[in-house]
């Protein structure tokens, strides 16, 4: 387990019996942004548990379609055509923010697992801004609040706004940031601003990670005002693994309720 701690972990009947609790993991703003639902016996219904997710989201907003030619939960496989570090490769999946050049990214990304990798490897990571904002002084927030990234793709999308490209690591308005605009994948190049501030940023986020298992039957929800996600490289040998046994998840974008927005954490600039 990294510096980071633990994630916040709750059964399945929790969110059924305990929703608010739930809630309250997910928009605290002194918690890690992201919690973890677990099966204790390692099984479960794939269709009962995507309804127990769809049933528990009123509390914190709906789900919404972003990806037109998409299912509203989207597939994720493993592929060894895709780029290693892309949705779907077997490299290591670097923190980010879904949608990160948006100008409407969804608030809250859940991924459902259907099959962990067999190879072992796969494990997630979730990071909480707030403790690498909080390590910067102000020279350096103004610093990170200039730099622009540029990259990313944008086609066939839809309840995500428009494309902002290139778009700012921190967004502020009003002397607060409302959008922690964070990707460390590789395929992100600096537009302009202070290539230092951004690495001295992406360390302290490093530090800060949170890494566990998401195994067969479990789902993890991340409420992205609060935190990027990201995952290690698969195990090796993928090639050896029949396409329909690797690792398989479902992920499933939420659109937050004003009520919830309110109570997610606001950094002051």
């Amino acid at each position: 387990m990294s510096a980071g701690g633990d994630i916040k972990r709750f059964d399945w009947a929790s969110l059924r019996e305990r929703a608010e609790d739930v809630a309250a993991a997910l928009i605290d703003a002194e918690g890690h942004g992201a919690v973890l639902i677990t099966s204790n016996d390692g099984r479960g219904n794939l269709q009962e548990q995507r309804e127990s997710i769809i049933d528990f989201l009123p509390v914190i907003g709906e789900p919404i379609l972003v990806y037109k030619q998409q299912a509203l939960w989207k597939h994720i496989g493993v592929s060894l055509e895709v780029a290693p570090d892309r949705v779907g490769g077997i490299g290591d999946i670097p923190l980010h923010v879904d949608l990160v050049n948006a100008s409407h990214p969804p608030d809250f990304v859940v991924f459902l697992s259907e099959a962990e990798d067999l190879a072992g490897g796969g494990k997630s990571v979730v990071c909480p801004f707030r403790p690498a904002l909080e390590a910067l002084d102000d020279h350096s927030l103004r610093e990170l609040s200039s730099v622009l990234l540029k990259g990313g793709r944008f086609y066939d999308l839809e309840n995500v706004g428009v494309e902002i490209n290139p778009f700012p690591v921190l967004e502020i308005r009003e002397g607060c940031v409302e959008w922690v605009r964070f990707s460390a994948k590789s395929n992100k190049e600096i537009f302009s601003g202070s290539r230092a501030a951004l690495e001295k940023f992406q360390k302290l986020m490093t530090a800060h990670e949170i890494e566990f298992e998401l195994n067969h039957g479990e789902a993890m929800i991340i409420n992205q005002r609060l935190a990027a996600h990201g995952r290690r490289r698969l195990g090796p040998e993928q090639g050896h693994i029949p396409a329909k046994e690797r690792r398989s998840i479902y992920q499933l974008f939420v659109r937050a309720h004003a009520h919830a927005l309110s109570r997610c954490f606001v950094y002051p600039a």
